[in-house]
């Protein structure tokens, strides 16, 4: 079995547009690191669009697919970012 978790970075355009294109990749990227922390060697992680992750999760119960989705998000809310100057 298999889930699709789809993560999407609220307001990157508007951070890149105030801090410029370097500071919207290093989001990017620390995103991506902290979701690859988050999952296991058999989960795949994704680029979406611009803005969006997409996580394709192997599982073999919804409380599986639960636990991967909020160990993402609880790590994600812990990383931050130091906003420019």
């Amino acid at each position: 079995h298999f889930a699709l978790a789809y993560i999407d970075i609220d307001n990157l355009g508007e951070l890149n547009k105030q801090y410029g294109k370097q500071f919207g990749d290093a989001a990017l990227a620390l995103t991506a690191k902290t979701i690859l922390r988050s999952i296991r060697d058999e989960d795949t992680i994704g680029r979406g669009n611009d803005t969006d992750f997409m996580v394709l999760i192997h599982a073999n119960s919804l409380e599986d697919v639960k636990t991967i989705v909020n160990r993402i998000k609880a790590n994600i809310e812990k990383e931050a970012i130091q906003l420019p100057k």
